[in-house]
């Protein structure tokens, strides 16, 4: 039976298997002499000389070079998917992954090679995975960079980086529940720090006696607060202390 290029015991693409072996008509003990049959242009005859990937002298080389190379992308897409932590450069080699996967798909379809409808069917899968676990690692960085932010701004911007991160991925995979929940949780945080970042300014004017100015913090504190649509526990207490101050200031 010709080779066909197919995934090796490793799971790469072997590209030695599209390596040409001719034979010419087969004997066949139950049905005789078979004639030689290109997968490709169909061409057949008792000379027809056939190679491994069983294609006729025509198709075999453009083929085969088609193949290889198309391999060749697949496997340095797989390397880079992996190990890349930049979500542009693995979501531009999902796309040529999944390219070169259509590609190679229609010599499957003739017999010529095999695998590529089972890395497909995993295609999906793979691309997820690779952009939630992308997203996951920056968010996680940026989160850690927040919390040891020395200021609530420096900590703002921090956490902005995150919230790119998903936005990106949200882009690729619209609708993802797992990057909407990212969403949920870094613009709590987000919201969290820019709050305090009003309140110690308000905190500072009032150490520093510019009561006015302090009465003017708090209430832009409460209309950035009344502008969250659901609001937490600790945002509604911190909303019933502003208001109190307010009035303690304004006495």
């Amino acid at each position: 039976m010709p080779n066909q290029a197919h995934l090796n015991s490793t799971g790469r693409i072997d590209t030695m298997s599209v390596r040409p072996r001719a034979f010419l008509s087969m004997w066949c003990p139950e049905r005789g002499i078979v004639m030689g049959q290109c997968k490709n242009c169909g061409n057949k005859g008792f000379f027809l000389s056939i190679s491994g990937l069983g294609l006729c002298d025509s198709c075999h080389p453009p083929i085969a070079v088609d193949i290889n190379q198309r391999m060749g992308i697949i496997n340095e897409s797989m390397n880079l998917i992996q190990s890349s932590n930049v979500l542009k450069t693995q979501t531009h080699r999902l796309e040529l992954l999944k390219k070169n996967l259509d590609a190679l798909y229609k010599y499957e379809k003739k017999g010529i090679t095999r695998g590529i409808t089972k890395l497909l069917s995993m295609y999906d899968m793979l691309r997820e995975e690779t952009i939630l676990k992308s997203v996951k690692a920056i968010m996680d960085a940026a989160i850690a960079k927040a919390t040891a932010a020395p200021s609530a701004k420096l900590s703002v911007t921090a956490a902005s980086k995150a919230l790119e991160a998903i936005t990106s991925g949200l882009q690729e995979l619209p609708d993802n529940e797992v990057l909407l929940d990212y969403m949920h949780d870094i613009n709590k945080y987000i919201d969290d720090a820019k709050l305090k970042s009003i309140l110690d300014a308000a905190n500072l004017a009032e150490f520093k006696d510019k009561t006015n100015r302090a009465i003017d913090l708090y209430k832009e504190a409460l209309f950035f607060l009344n502008g969250i649509e659901e609001k937490d526990q600790w945002q509604l207490e911190q909303i019933a202390e502003i208001e109190t101050r307010i009035k303690e200031l304004s006495q």
